[in-house]
């Protein structure tokens, strides 16, 4: 499955998936071992949704997840039954919080974490029940979560505006009726759906009034690029693509795929040892003429849409011996033209489709990093997640099949890979709207400061809204036929308004030295209707527009 696919699958979702979402929660895959477990069986924890809201829905996705203390997404049995979410087996998780995608009129259908104020919950004894208002839950957390980010952000000068400290003081007030009627559970659950609705902007304001404090103490920064995958120079005329790509980006990714179902640049090596070097080259010398640096990407994808024959089946130990063969033979051709060159791509225990463990995952990156900076050791050297939130890990799946192996969240993959010593200069993740609010996207962000590596928004993208050629000729239904995700139905200024907040959010930050936009033009982006161009003829979006803004604040 590709993983755009998945995260528009299982968060957006058909009623296939979720039937194959709930057949996971319901009966998991269960893991060979040569002795029965012990039992991780408490007591019962029942969330309850109160359904106040006015629209006709839907209401509360299918696909729901627990997370640890960090945080980190772990597999447990929790599941949403007729009365709620439920959850009896944390798997030796003694603290935790749940996850789940609720419509929050005025915001949006949005995943959300309870973490009981910051406390978390821990499964009652075995035998003993316990029942939770989902929304009041939900509020708790939130207005909590606030309260400590603006101690933290206040550390170093920095002071709430008007909107973010009065929207903050609203939904702790509106928090604080709803505890008075916990006895009353449609009022307490309309107080508490009115104060998480109020706290989710808080936070969202809370942030970006952080980052342009930064932003203005800073200045602009001579170390940040802003890119975007390079595809488009063979969708469309070279001249068009040209001179719409070099006033947006000083940063391109280009892709080495060996082959796939994709339609452009899908044929690196369609045969094992066999490469298309010079369409890519031509592409990478046109845009250094430009002043525009390039990445080379996607060379290992070991996802099954992007698996030739040749590679499929293939053994461990050949493939060992292929990876370092294959990096020394094409970053030599290509020296240093390049910045850098991405190792892994999406290898957490996501994008495995060789069902490779943790210690050949290691074994295979070190192996290809080696390869890389013994060869062209000026080049930075990249690993790239995807799935920020790891709702894959709750799943126990593979992008193409279930889970042979326990999974790790990016986070807990990166630090595994520094761990064991392999020779990373820049660690990337990807940040397509995550269907969370922009504080939700930052704090994760954030979780990677600790490794003290340069980072890089590797994938960034998030609709456009409906176009004329995806209401004529995909299936896209139109008008959409759920709650809004964000702030309003996706459209062109609505696209534009979420670049310019995670480009700000992101730029404040001093270790993250890029942000990648995907893509460029319609009808070729992976997240429907996320170009910045609406066709091949070079028309401009609205956000093409606003993108340009975003440049021109933050690229001297």
């Amino acid at each position: 499955m590709d993983r755009r696919k998945f995260i528009r699958n299982t968060l957006i979702g058909s009623v296939g998936t979720i039937a194959a979402a709930n057949s996971i929660l319901s009966a998991p895959t269960i893991f060979t071992s040569s002795r029965v477990p012990k039992s991780t069986l408490g007591g019962e924890l029942i969330f309850k949704p109160i359904f106040i809201q006015k629209g006709m829905g839907p209401h509360l996705y299918d696909l729901v997840w627990a997370t640890d203390k960090d945080w980190d997404t772990f597999y447990s049995n929790i599941g949403l039954g007729s009365d709620g979410i439920k959850i009896s087996d944390s798997k030796g998780k003694e603290k935790f919080g749940i996850n789940a995608r609720w419509n929050v009129e005025g915001f949006g259908y949005t995943n959300i974490t309870a973490d009981n104020g910051g406390e978390f919950y821990e499964l009652p004894p075995e035998g003993k029940s316990q029942e939770f208002i989902l929304q009041y839950e939900f509020a708790k957390s939130r207005v909590a979560r606030n309260e400590r980010r603006i101690k933290l952000h206040s550390k170093n000068g920095w002071k709430p505006s008007t909107e973010s400290a009065g929207l903050h003081a609203f939904s702790q007030t509106l928090f604080e009726d709803a505890t008075k009627f916990k006895n009353d559970k449609e009022k307490c659950a309309e107080l508490s759906q009115k104060s998480l609705m109020y706290a989710l902007w808080a936070s969202e304001k809370i942030e970006l009034d952080k980052a342009n404090f930064e932003i203005a103490r800073m200045g602009k920064r001579n170390d940040f690029f802003i890119g975007c995958d390079a595809r488009a120079f063979y969708q469309m005329d070279q001249d068009i693509f040209l001179e719409n790509f070099v006033p947006l980006f000083n940063y391109a990714n280009i892709t080495f795929v060996p082959q796939s179902n994709n339609a452009i640049n899908r044929d690196f090596e369609p045969q094992r040892g066999k490469h298309n070097f010079t369409i890519r080259e031509h592409l990478i010398d046109t845009l250094a003429e430009h002043g525009i640096k390039s990445q080379g990407r996607l060379l290992y994808w070991f996802h099954d849409c992007c698996m030739p024959d040749w590679m499929q089946g293939m053994k461990y130990d050949e493939l060992l011996k292929y990876v370092d063969e294959n990096t020394r033979k094409v970053t030599k051709y290509y020296g240093e033209k390049m910045y850098a060159w991405e190792m892994v791509n999406e290898l957490h225990d996501w994008a495995n489709e060789f069902h490779l463990d943790h210690k050949q995952i290691n074994e295979l990156t070190g192996i290809i990093t080696n390869a890389a900076k013994e060869t062209v050791p000026n080049v930075k050297r990249t690993i790239n997640s995807c799935c920020p939130f790891a709702e894959y890990v709750g799943m126990k799946s593979y992008s193409g099949s279930p889970a042979s192996h326990p999974q790790r969240t990016p986070v807990q993959f990166t630090r595994d890979i520094l761990d064991a010593g392999i020779d990373i200069d820049i660690i990337e993740q990807q940040m397509y709207f995550p269907y969370r609010d922009l504080q939700d996207t930052i704090m994760l962000i954030e979780r990677y400061e600790e490794f003290g590596k340069p980072m890089h928004i590797s994938e960034i993208g998030c609709p456009g809204g409906p176009t004329e050629y995806s209401v004529k000729m995909t299936n896209e239904p139109f008008p959409p036929e759920e709650p809004y995700l964000w702030h309003h139905h996706w459209d062109e200024e609505t696209q534009g308004d979420w670049i310019e907040q995670i480009y700000t959010l992101i730029y404040s930050k001093p270790y993250i030295k890029a942000g990648n936009w995907f893509d460029f033009v319609e009808p070729h982006s992976y997240i429907q209707n996320g170009a910045l161009l609406k066709n091949i003829r070079g028309e401009k979006k609205a956000s093409y527009h606003r993108f340009k803004k975003v440049v021109d604040r933050f690229i001297p």
